[in-house]
Parts: C-alpha cells; structure tokens; sequence
C-alpha cells in the first residue's frame, strides 16, 4: 500500500453497518434507551453529531479517562443511592469500543430518533383519560 492508497484509506467516507459489532450495538442500545428515559434526545443528538469529526479522538480521551470515570462511578454508587442508574464500568468500556468506529454516532442518533418517535406515537396514541391496555 502506496501512501497515495493510505491517503485515500485515511479520509474514506463510504461505511456500512455491519462494523459494529454486536456488543458494540447492545452498548449503544442502552445508551440510547438511558438518554430517552430522560427525554433528552434531542440534546444528545446535537451533541453527538456536532463532535462527529473528533468521535475517533473523543474515544481515545475516554481510554485515558476510564481510570478516574470508574473510580467516581464506584465512588458514587457507594455514597448516594440516588445514582445507582449511572453507567457502570463494563458499560463505559463498551461504549468507548463503539465510539471507536465511525459508524457508532449514525447508529446511536439512528436508535434516538426511533426511541423518541416510538414515545411519540405511543403518547398521542392513548389520551391521558383513557386507561392503557
């Protein structure tokens, strides 16, 4: 390989989905489905597509911070039992692997607006003064 070849190989922009693997996917999923608990998608989405080209770098930060990220959480989960939700280590290690590969960001933004359009719908679906089935 050329360095004209890994020139072109540096700045390819063409993906597809199958890069992410399957633990990759399930990492993303339960992001996704913790942010939409707390109705907050749209901000995650602006967030997540604005830092797009540094995804590849933001993730490299999230190796260096793992250290220090676990040490809070343990720390935290121990002191208040309100932030038993927060992420836990093994969770953090997947979504740093999933922030490694481009294809992660289209893939979360892609399962924000589902979940959001799913609430959505459901909402609208039954009017506050009838009952669910």
């Amino acid at each position: 390989m050329n360095w004209i070849d890994k020139f072109k190989h540096a700045f390819a922009i063409g993906y597809d989905m199958d890069a992410l693997s399957d633990a990759d996917k399930a990492a993303l999923r339960t992001l996704a489905e913790w942010v939409c608990a707390r109705h907050m998608e749209a901000p995650a989405i602006m967030l997540v597509e604005s830092f797009r080209p540094l995804n590849f770098i933001a993730s490299q930060v999230g190796v260096v911070a793992e250290p220090f990220v676990v040490m809070a959480t343990d720390l935290l989960k121990g002191l208040l039992p309100m932030t038993r939700r927060v992420p836990d280590a093994k969770m953090y290690k997947g979504l740093v692997a999933a922030f490694e590969k481009r294809t992660s960001v289209d893939f979360l933004v892609e399962n924000l607006t589902d979940l959001a359009a799913a609430r959505t719908k459901k909402k609208r679906g039954n009017p506050k003064n009838e009952p669910e089935e």
